[in-house]
């Protein structure tokens, strides 16, 4: 057997460590998500930016993703990175560009007649899920100087400026949302 130098024999031990982690979470959501029912729909939740996008704020943007990612289990997925250009006609029949760049996240839908049926600790955990990813991005807001709204599917939401969500997404969102995981059933 060829002798380890201690660094990769450490690595060694932080891979396998990293992986059983990664298992365990696994394990405590998959059981959860096993209670919800099969074809239940999935809505995507954006927090999409509203400023000028410059390299800075893109390398900030995303290294908060992959900070956030790694703080807790997601019920489906972590906040993915959202970055297209839309080719459109702009009102003198021109052809324009439209940036869209933010994150998405994947929630099982709580919209009638589903949110009778969704698992409440699913929609509590869907509920500190966005409530860190909105928290992040008015911390970036702030930090950073730009805007952002939200919107749920297609359907707008609110928006975050200089680091402050507006009442339809602190009020309208939020806090009804934790009202409703937090009641009795």
């Amino acid at each position: 057997m060829a002798c380890q130098t201690p660094r990769v024999f450490l690595a060694q031990i932080l891979c396998r460590t990293v992986l059983d982690l990664s298992r365990l979470v696994a394990r405590l959501v998959a059981p959860m998500n096993a209670n919800v029912q099969p074809g239940h729909p999935i809505s995507s939740l954006f927090v999409l930016l509203r400023s000028k996008l410059t390299n800075e704020l893109s390398e900030s943007f995303e290294r908060m993703l992959v900070s956030i990612s790694k703080v807790r289990p997601w019920v489906i997925d972590p906040p993915t990175l959202v970055d297209y250009i839309d080719e459109t006609d702009d009102a003198a029949g021109e052809q324009a560009e439209a940036h869209t760049y933010g994150a998405g996240l994947k929630l099982y839908s709580a919209l009638p007649p589903w949110g009778a049926k969704l698992p409440r600790a699913i929609d509590k955990m869907h509920y500190e899920e966005v409530k860190l990813l909105v928290d992040e991005a008015c911390r970036l807001s702030r930090e950073a100087g730009v805007d952002f709204y939200l919107q749920l599917d297609r359907s707008p939401i609110g928006s975050i400026r200089h680091g402050v969500p507006d009442e339809s997404i602190q009020r309208g969102l939020l806090e009804e949302w934790r009202r409703a995981v937090e009641s009795v059933a």
